[in-house]
């Protein structure tokens, strides 16, 4: 069944958008307000645009996660941590000696404090083979790809995407 809806449309590639996008699921570019044309009025199918977390499309690489393995980059750091997503979520963030193990990573040691970074900032999550982002309620918050998240909220990440806890930077790759 159809409807009568009125769609905003990105600026740069004229793709029709939510009127909560953030960035264009098309073109990645961002879709601020002020930037996008005049809204039309078109007939779509009822959830033409609404995915199933109603979260905000990137347009990086895949969020498909065909191996298990998630590599998180630290700026100026020389490797990659690497951890297993499939068998439960990673936990980002200042934390207390009982909470690291295999799983979560301690920021600690990186100036992490300095940098802005909470003691349970955000958690990677595997959910039906694809990797999101939870910002977990961080005090100076999270963006990925330079758009900053609502906390407790899913966010699909892409392999290659940048994510920033405070003013701490990391990119996300996976297999």
């Amino acid at each position: 069944m159809a409807t009568i809806k009125t769609l905003l449309k990105c600026r740069n590639c004229g793709h029709a958008l939510k009127s909560t996008a953030v960035i264009c699921p098309e073109c990645g570019e961002p879709a601020r307000k002020q930037d996008m044309r005049a809204s039309e009025t078109m007939m779509v199918k009822d959830n033409l645009l609404v995915d199933e977390d109603d979260a905000p499309a990137y347009a990086s690489g895949t969020s498909r996660l065909n191996g298990s393995l998630v590599y998180i980059t630290i700026e100026r750091q020389n490797e990659a941590i690497t951890r297993n997503i499939r068998e439960r979520p990673v936990l980002l963030g200042r934390l207390e000696q009982h909470e690291i193990d295999r799983y979560n990573i301690d920021l600690s040691h990186l100036s992490a404090l300095e940098r802005g970074v909470s003691r349970h900032h955000v958690a990677l999550i595997s959910k039906e083979g694809r990797v999101y982002v939870r910002d977990l309620g961080s005090a100076n918050g999270t963006t990925l790809n330079g758009t900053e998240l609502e906390a407790n909220k899913l966010y699909p990440v892409h392999d290659g995407d940048e994510l920033m806890l405070g003013r701490m930077l990391l990119w996300i790759n996976f297999e």
